[in-house]
């Protein structure tokens, strides 16, 4: 008798809290400012109990049909590794971010699979990295941006038709389900995401508040975004947001590493070696 009221009451909890979720969620409201036609900026509260630095969600919508995005990777142009400003300032970009980690041991060199202008700059797929993003199309029949959750979708014949192309950690899936990471050793973190939502506009997501991987992936989820494949590409000081427009500059920069560097003072804006630029269209074809 006891152990059947005990799962009367678990049943009646948890039928509560979903509840609750939901209608929490439905009832989020984003209020987003329009930057450029197609580009739109919104901040939100962190909502989890963590005091280190602002507690601020940045985040991002970009119209791909309004915006030409590619990968810039210093070892397909020059050998130059650039803060995210010097990239953005010498190749006139609008929005820039990290695309992607790179090798602690060789700097230059992407962790997963990285293609920028079809000069392939990490050829070798990691095992474990299952999203693919897609810039740059040479062909006629696919959209300007594209995600590809890399379990569900097939992915050669798109990765020929768009001259970029980078591999990363999956957060969630195509269908917007929360992909829950089980670390040996749970990691916080400053961040920045990537993600696609079911109108192929692109989400980026940056916070200076050190997050679990978890709590970024279920903060989006639960936020009216309608996002679905998203993937991890920066953490810690090295992860950084640039947004300029005529009226607007937007400069963010991470810090907080849990283990290696848990301290919220990073001011500076490291050089990288490979980015993510979006350009501004000022005769953009709309396609929708």
């Amino acid at each position: 008798m006891i152990l059947s009221l005990l799962r009367v009451w678990a049943c009646l909890v948890f039928v509560c809290l979903a509840w609750s979720s939901s209608n929490n969620q439905s009832s989020t409201k984003l209020f987003w400012k329009e930057l450029l036609p197609g580009l739109y900026y919104t901040e939100v509260h962190i909502p989890y109990n963590i005091h280190i630095s602002d507690r601020k969600l940045t985040i991002l919508k970009i119209n791909s049909q309004y915006f030409e995005s590619n990968i810039y990777a210093s070892l397909a142009i020059d050998s130059v590794k650039r803060t995210i400003s010097q990239w953005a300032s010498h190749f006139n970009l609008n929005v820039a971010f990290n695309a992607g980690m790179y090798h602690l041991t060789d700097t230059y060199q992407s962790v997963g699979y990285l293609k920028s202008n079809d000069s392939v700059i990490q050829p070798v797929w990691k095992d474990n990295f299952y999203v693919l993003a897609l810039f740059q199309p040479s062909c006629n029949s696919v959209i300007p941006f594209e995600m590809i959750d890399m379990t569900s979708e097939l992915y050669d014949s798109l990765l020929c038709c768009y001259s970029s192309a980078v591999q990363s950690i999956r957060m969630i899936d195509s269908n917007g389900k929360q992909i829950f990471w089980k670390p040996k050793r749970l990691i916080y973190s400053s961040m920045i995401v990537l993600g696609e939502d079911v109108e192929h506009n692109a989400i980026v997501a940056f916070t200076r508040t050190p997050l679990s991987a978890n709590q970024m992936s279920h903060l989006l989820i639960h936020l009216p975004l309608n996002i679905r494949t998203t993937m991890y590409l920066e953490g810690g000081p090295e992860a950084c947001l640039y947004v300029r427009t005529d009226d607007t500059l937007i400069l963010k920069n991470g810090s907080w590493v849990s283990h290696t560097f848990p301290t919220d003072t990073n001011t500076r804006y490291w050089n990288l070696p490979h980015i993510i630029g979006f350009k501004y269209r000022n005769n953009a074809n709309i396609m929708r």
